[in-house]
């Protein structure tokens, strides 16, 4: 179902796909925004299950760990302390980051592993178990708690969309291993504040299109359900 927003112009509700096309900033609602990456890091759960590539599990680990860790730093700083305010909503807050507080642990031994294959191979299984039961509980339980609680997602989803990117930026330049420039592609001399504003552009654009992207589709199906056998 598509959500509906105010139009602080006229004060009337329009839609998202409304509010593209007509250029208006759509900030993500954090459950949203959480539920993408919580599909993204599984699919690389399940290419590093596939490959027996060592250099595209490397690679994999290494983004893992990455994008885990900046999800969950936006998730405790937005979304646990909005959650705690709401009645029985603090119990399941500290839950989670007791959670976090778990999979933080095997991300340390992932990073500090030693290169034998099967020491990565037993932790990336552990770690894989224990984000696929905390996305189970967060997206049936927290979510719900939040969608219910008198909070603002989009607000939420605006801060953790900006910390998310923080910490993205931060992890990455203190990687023990960090990305290589492809051969044949040089590194560009750019300072941090830039390379995040870049990053942060090029977010946005790649959300509103997918956001458009899934309207469009959704529109598309409603009408092949409507065709004859």
């Amino acid at each position: 179902m598509t959500r509906l927003m105010a139009d602080l112009d006229s004060a009337e509700p329009i839609r998202l796909a409304a509010a593209l096309q007509t250029g208006k900033k759509v900030a993500p609602d954090i459950t949203g925004l959480l539920a993408d990456d919580h599909r993204t890091v599984m699919g690389w759960f399940a290419w590093y299950e596939s490959t027996t590539d060592l250099a595209v599990r490397k690679r994999l680990i290494e983004r893992i760990c990455v994008a885990v860790s900046a999800h969950m730093a936006a998730e405790e700083e937005f979304l646990y302390p909005a959650i705690s305010r709401v009645e029985s909503g603090a119990a399941v807050a500290k839950r989670a980051v007791a959670e976090h507080a778990q999979a933080k642990k095997i991300i340390a031994q992932l990073r500090d592993a030693p290169g034998e294959a099967a020491a990565a191979d037993g932790l990336v299984a552990k770690l894989k178990t224990e984000i696929a039961a905390h996305v189970d509980e967060e997206e049936t339980e927290l979510f719900a708690l939040a969608r219910q609680a008198p909070i603002d997602l989009y607000e939420l989803g605006r801060a953790a969309a900006a910390r998310r990117v923080d910490a993205l930026l931060g992890f990455r330049a203190g990687s023990k291993s960090p990305t290589r420039a492809k051969e044949g592609v040089s590194i560009m001399n750019i300072s941090q504040t830039d390379s995040r504003d870049y990053l942060l552009i090029g977010l946005k654009n790649a959300h509103a299109t997918t956001r458009q992207g899934r309207v469009l589709v959704a529109a598309q199906l409603e009408r092949v359900e409507n065709y004859p056998q």
